[in-house]
């Protein structure tokens, strides 16, 4: 099923739901599987009840649980076939779109634009500033004294930004 198939399908569960007496249930469950491309997941709770095929999103906000991290789900009109994560305590990825903005938290932060990246243009931004030449009494100087410092922090960026 589709992202939009997916968020169809819970619009329209949630919305008969808001008009029914049947409520929203939550269950605290343990992360077995991933799948990443589909924005689904495998989990068990603490009876051994297995959940197969529960939602980490429907495009604007993602989360990839850790495997084996406790998380809570949500279900609707107590159907196991419409379960969406609620919360996770540990997380693997975090995507969130808008626009044309995009922001993905892992072991790097990415931060872009249909344009460009935060990292491209900070390295970008590093780059010309290690370019850079200065007037002086006796001329132009060639080289920054702390170009050292600037690789490094290059260096750190790189490490930090995606």
């Amino acid at each position: 099923m589709s992202e939009e198939n997916q968020a169809n399908e819970f619009y329209k569960l949630f919305k008969r739901h808001l008009s029914s007496n049947t409520k929203a249930q939550l269950r605290i469950v343990n992360c077995v599987d991933v799948d990443w491309d589909k924005k689904t997941m495998k989990a068990v709770d603490n009876a051994g009840l297995m959940y197969f095929g529960i939602s980490l999103g429907f495009g604007s906000v993602c989360v990839k649980p850790k495997k084996d991290a406790i998380c809570v789900i949500g279900l609707l009109e107590n159907q196991d076939t419409a379960t969406w994560l609620v919360h996770t305590e540990m997380a693997d990825e975090i995507v969130m779109q808008g626009g044309a903005m995009a922001v993905k938290v892992s072991n790097r932060l990415m931060v872009k634009n249909d344009k460009e990246s935060l990292r491209d243009l900070l390295l970008e931004l590093l780059k010309s500033i290690k370019r850079m030449t200065f007037t002086t009494n006796v001329g132009p100087t060639i080289s920054l004294v702390n170009v050292a410092d600037f690789m490094s922090i290059e260096k750190r960026l790189d490490d930090l930004l995606k």
